[in-house]
């Protein structure tokens, strides 16, 4: 089965897209860049047009998720919504990558649907893959476990469990340098069960700093005078460079070393963290390997600013807050709680704004006076120290609000990381690489699921990702890099 035109997608849709979201998070700057801990202490419902404000105070949660935040058409409403809601919602999922895997995968029978670990591997060991080897799931969390078989292990039948294997095989690569990997099974997994070709993995300590050089890399990776890595080592020999969620500035410096690495002949990327990159506000300042933006088209673009509340909400996990929804988990109360606590936090030291805050797992399963007083102690203030209860119960009689504030923000989470990883597939376009974002995890259990695939020296993404005969396609968002 042939891939998706998307796959195809012209270099100038590409940028035309990036451009649609931010305008589109242009126009509602004051709702995304505000907290919603601050929801009574700052009157945040103010911010949402009167207008939505109707209709969303009347939405239980389970509607919020269907009418709001799920995809699909908006059946179901008992009122009419107002045209710039609906025009919110639509815009929001339309300029947003496709999350979910063709070959999507169901929660195992004890798992909630949109909480915890997904995929047919687990049903039968909830701890343990079928599909991975157990001598290389030792200290390995499922989650893990479910992202390695998918990019490397040479075992899973579909194209999506053979990413990194195919991508060396059409490179003419036989080395892997895994950036980021610590000591996990990531490199042992990539050449699976092939005992003529596994290449014994060498852990190498050192920092990739995000102005380094290709040579600092290669002069990094260079094994030790007397090893037996040593023998017919040279700067030349091609490598594969996959980075499984490198986390903020680390996935950008990994896609500049790759560009301009001339060893380097494919890569892999799987990126987290987006509000620890650093990142520009200006196409005029700011340092040119900032994590944000990479690109020269995203940094010219009027507005493209990303402040750190709107990278840190590209992080959250939209099919897990769902699926909470639905099932109007207990947990959803805990908005509410913090924000009344921030109120009284305020009140007892004004200077103090969003402190962090750390309590017990469960502590949102606790009254609200007791959860209140456990967290003023652990902010070194008054536990003792009485408020208005009759206030403090009309803000919590508001929960309903403080959770449709919160969607208001998450609907557009997708649309955020799309635009940074739109940024990182612009710029490896605009070097002449041919490269592409696939939806590669199930993301109900991974959710940053994206893995950017490039490849050079004649290496095709599009082959790469074709399904080999009687796998099902996957989705693809990419096209070949511009001509230069």
């Amino acid at each position: 089965m042939a891939l998706p035109e998307t796959h195809q997608w012209p270099f100038e849709q590409q940028k035309q897209r990036a451009a649609d979201i931010v305008h589109l998070l242009s126009l509602y700057t004051n709702i995304l860049d505000s907290y919603v801990i601050e929801f009574f202490s700052e009157n945040l419902w103010e911010l949402v047009p009167c207008s939505w404000r109707e209709t969303l105070s009347d939405l239980k949660a389970p509607q919020l998720s269907m009418l709001l935040l799920e995809q699909g058409p908006c059946a179901g409403r008992q009122s009419v919504w107002p045209l710039s809601l609906l025009a919110y919602r639509a815009a929001a999922h339309a300029l947003a990558f496709p999350r979910q895997p063709r070959e999507a995968c169901s929660p195992p029978p004890h798992v909630p649907s949109g909480a915890g670990p997904g995929g047919q591997e687990f049903r039968a060991d909830c701890s343990h893959s079928p599909r991975i080897s157990r001598l290389f799931c030792k200290h390995v969390k499922p989650k893990k476990q479910h992202e390695i078989q998918r990019l490397g292990a040479v075992r899973e039948p579909s194209h999506r469990g053979r990413l990194v294997k195919k991508l060396c095989d059409s490179t003419g690569c036989e080395r892997v340098v895994d950036i980021g990997s610590g000591q996990t099974a990531d490199g042992q997994e990539a050449w699976g069960p092939e005992p003529a070709r596994i290449l014994l993995p060498r852990h190498v300590v050192g920092r990739v700093d995000p102005g380094a050089t290709w040579q600092d890399l290669v002069r990094l990776l260079e094994p030790e005078e007397g090893s037996p890595e040593r023998e017919g080592w040279g700067w030349c020999q091609p490598f594969v460079l996959t980075g499984l969620h490198a986390c903020g500035d680390l996935g950008p410096a990994a896609l500049r070393l790759f560009a301009h690495c001339p060893s380097a002949r494919g890569i892999t990327a799987v990126s987290c963290c987006y509000m620890k990159a650093s990142a520009s506000s200006s196409s005029c300042s700011g340092p040119a390997d900032s994590g944000y933006p990479m690109s020269a088209w995203v940094r010219a673009l009027p507005g493209h600013a990303l402040p750190y509340k709107l990278r840190e909400t590209a992080c959250h996990a939209i099919e897990d807050y769902a699926g909470r929804l639905r099932v109007q988990h207990t947990g959803l109360r805990v908005h509410c709680y913090r924000a009344v606590l921030e109120t009284i936090v305020r009140r007892l030291r004004p200077s103090v704004r969003r402190p962090a805050l750390q309590l017990a797992r469960n502590a949102h399963l606790l009254p609200f006076d007791d959860y209140a007083r456990a967290g003023l102690r652990r902010l070194g203030l008054d536990p003792e120290t009485r408020w208005d209860t009759a206030l403090v119960q009309s803000m919590l009689g508001q929960e309903g609000k403080v959770i449709a504030y919160f969607c208001l923000n998450l609907l557009l989470a997708p649309a955020i990381e799309t635009l940074i990883l739109l940024d990182r597939l612009i710029y490896l376009q605009e070097q002449g690489i041919e490269c592409a974002l696939l939806p590669l995890f199930e993301p109900r259990f991974s959710p940053r699921n994206f893995v950017l695939v490039g490849a050079k020296a004649g290496g095709r993404v599009r082959d790469l990702l074709r399904p080999e005969e009687g796998a099902p396609s996957g989705q693809a968002q990419g096209s070949r890099g511009r001509e230069v």
